[in-house]
């Protein structure tokens, strides 16, 4: 009966043990995570603004691209497609740096 006591005992022991390595391993990993995390959400602000900023690039080009065929009205059709392919060439640019970026 004694042996079974003391059996009993060194089994609690051992079990008050290993649960007090789960509590810290858990508090590690979750201290870990929230790190992770944190860090994440900062990357993802970063990119925000970025993407913002890349968003205000475009529209500042844009107008710049209206204002130079507003004062360079092309003489011919033909010109006036080369125009409109240029923009479309320059807006295709600017979407894939912002596309690279949002991947970085």
């Amino acid at each position: 009966m004694e042996e079974l006591r003391n059996e009993v005992y060194e089994l609690r022991r051992e079990l008050g043990r290993v649960e007090s390595e789960n509590e810290q391993l858990v508090s590690v990993l979750e201290s870990t995570k929230r790190q992770e995390l944190d860090s994440e959400v900062e990357r993802i602000k970063e990119l925000l603004i970025e993407n913002r900023n890349l968003k205000s690039l475009v529209a500042e080009k844009d107008h710049i691209i209206l204002d130079l065929k507003v004062e360079q009205p092309p003489s011919d059709l033909k010109e006036t497609a080369e125009l409109i392919q240029k923009m479309k060439r320059e807006r295709e640019h600017v979407r894939r740096e912002m596309e690279i970026r949002e991947k970085i």
